[in-house]
C-alpha cells in the first residue's frame, strides 16, 4: 500500500494540483502588499526641442524607482484571497478523495487477484473430480453396468466446468494488470505475491461508524465540494468589486538628463506622489455579465455539493446493505460446505463397507467442491464489500491524508531534482 501511495500517478497529479492552488493563493495574498519596480534606460534620439526651429539630436538617460499600494476599499483583494484559499483547501480534500480511491482500488485489485486464484484452484479440483467420474463411468460402460448416456452426460459436465477456467484466468490477469498500474508500474510488472495469493484478505482495522453528520465530515469528496462552493461564492464578491474603481497610492523617484553629469544632480531629479484610479465605468455591461457568471458558477457549485451529499448517503446505505446481505450469504454457504463435507465422509464410510458404489463418493466429492467454489466466490464478494464500505464511509482519510500528501509531493520533488541534475550533467 505504501508503494501505491508513493508512486500512483493519479496521486502525483493531485499533489501537483495542490502546489498549483497554493501558488495561486500566494499570488492572491501578495496583492495585499505594495508593489515596486525599478526602470532605467538610455539612448540617443532626434526630436523637436522647445524653442528650436529644427530637429535636434541629443542623449537621454532616465532612472526611476516606483511603488504602488492598492487600497482594498471594495474587498476585491480580500475576496480574491478567500476564493484562492478555498480552492487550495479544495485541492487538499481532492487529494484525500483520490487517496481513498487509490487505496480502495488497490485493495480491490488485490482481492480480485486472490479470489481468481482461489476460484481457479477450486474449479480445477472440480474438473479433476469430473475426470475421475468420467473415467469410472467409461469403465462401467465397458462392463455393461451403465449406459453411454451417463458417459456423455459426464463428459459434457467436464467440458462445462473446464470452460470456466479461461474466463477466471482472464479475470485474474485483469486484476493483476490493474494492480500494477495502481502501483505506478508497467502492467506486466505486477507483484508476485498477488499472483500467488490464494485467499482474499479482509480489513483488519475497525470500520468507521457514526451518524450521518459524522459520515459527511469523514467524506473528503463532500468537503471538496463544500470548498468549491466557498470558492465560487467568494468569486461573486470579486466580480462585484470590479464594478468599483481600483484605487492605489503611487509614488516614484528618479533622475533624468542628457548625460551622466546632469542626470544624477539636483536638477535631474524627478518625483511623483498621488492616487492612481483605474475604473471601467461607464462600460459596466462586461462586469455585470461577470457577476451573473459568478452567480451561476456558485449555483452550479451548490447543486454539485447537494448531489455529492446525496450520493455519499446513497453509497453508504448501498454498501452497508450489500455487505450485510453478503455476510448472510457467506454464512449460508459455509453451512452448506460443512454439510457437504459431512456427506462426503458418510459416503466414503458407506463405500468402504460396500453399501454404495464409488460413483456416490465421486458425487459427494463434487458437491463439496462446488460448495467450496461458491464459498470462495462469496468470500471474495465479502472482501470487496468491506472495501466498498470502507470507501463509502471515508475511513482513515482524516488521519493519513496530510502525511500521504507530504509523502507524494516529497517524492515528486525528489524526482524533479534528479531530472534537473541529469539535465545539467
Amino acid at each position: 500500500m505504501d508503494e501505491a501511495l508513493r508512486e500512483n500517478r493519479d496521486l502525483r497529479a493531485a499533489a501537483s494540483r495542490i502546489e498549483m492552488a497554493q501558488a495561486q493563493l500566494d499570488q492572491a495574498k501578495a496583492a495585499q502588499w505594495p508593489s515596486t519596480s525599478v526602470s532605467a534606460n538610455g539612448g540617443r534620439q532626434r526630436d523637436w526641442i522647445d524653442g528650436s526651429p529644427v530637429l535636434m539630436i541629443y542623449n537621454s538617460i532616465n532612472a526611476k524607482i516606483s511603488a504602488s499600494y492598492e487600497l482594498d476599499l471594495f474587498g476585491r483583494i480580500r475576496r480574491s484571497i478567500e476564493a484562492a484559499s478555498a480552492s487550495a483547501e479544495e485541492q487538499q480534500f481532492a487529494f484525500a478523495a483520490t487517496q481513498i480511491r487509490v487505496v480502495a482500488s488497490t485493495v480491490g485489485a488485490y482481492v480480485g487477484a486472490c479470489q481468481a486464484n482461489a476460484s481457479l484452484a477450486s474449479v480445477r479440483r472440480t474438473v479433476q473430480i469430473d475426470k475421475d467420474e468420467l473415467a469410472t463411468l467409461q469403465q462401467l460402460a465397458k462392463g455393461g453396468t451403465t449406459s453411454q448416456f451417463d458417459v456423455t452426460r459426464a463428459r459434457a459436465q467436464l467440458e462445462s466446468d473446464s470452460a470456466q477456467l479461461p474466463t477466471i484466468e482472464a479475470q485474474r490477469m485483469s486484476s493483476l494488470y490493474a494492480l500494477a498500474v495502481l502501483l505506478g508500474r508497467q502492467p506486466d510488472r505486477y507483484p508476485a505475491e498477488a499472483a500467488q495469493c490464494q485467499a482474499p484478505p479482509t480489513i483488519a482495522r475497525p470500520l468507521p461508524v457514526g451518524d450521518g453528520l459524522a459520515l459527511l465530515r469523514r467524506r473528503p469528496d463532500v468537503a471538496e465540494s463544500e470548498r468549491a462552493l466557498a470558492s465560487a461564492t467568494a468569486g461573486i464578491g470579486v466580480a462585484i468589486a470590479n464594478l468599483y474603481p481600483q484605487i492605489s497610492l503611487g509614488a516614484s523617484f528618479g533622475f533624468s538628463g542628457s548625460n551622466m553629469n546632469n542626470t544624477f544632480n539636483t536638477i535631474g531629479r524627478t518625483w511623483s506622489l498621488g492616487p492612481l484610479v483605474q475604473w471601467t465605468f461607464p462600460n459596466v455591461e462586461a462586469t455585470e455579465a461577470q457577476i451573473h457568471q459568478a452567480g451561476a458558477s456558485a449555483d452550479l457549485a451548490k447543486a454539485s455539493y447537494d448531489s455529492t451529499v446525496l450520493n455519499a448517503l446513497k453509497e453508504t446505505s448501498s454498501a452497508l446493505d450489500s455487505y450485510a446481505r453478503e455476510l448472510a450469504h457467506w454464512d449460508g454457504l459455509r453451512q452448506s460446505r460443512d454439510s457437504n463435507r459431512v456427506a462426503l465422509e458418510q459416503a466414503q464410510k458407506l463405500y468402504r463397507h460396500g453399501v454404495v458404489p464409488y460413483l456416490d463418493v465421486l458425487s459427494a466429492q463434487k458437491s463439496l467442491a462446488q460448495a467450496e467454489e461458491q464459498l470462495v466466490k462469496s468470500a471474495g464478494a465479502v472482501a470487496s464489500d468491506q472495501v466498498a464500505v470502507f470507501y463509502a464511509l471515508g475511513g482513515g482519510w482524516d488521519e493519513t491524508a496530510q502525511a500521504a500528501a507530504a509523502q507524494a509531493m516529497a517524492a515528486m520533488h525528489s524526482r524533479q531534482t534528479g531530472a534537473a541534475a541529469d539535465a545539467v550533467q
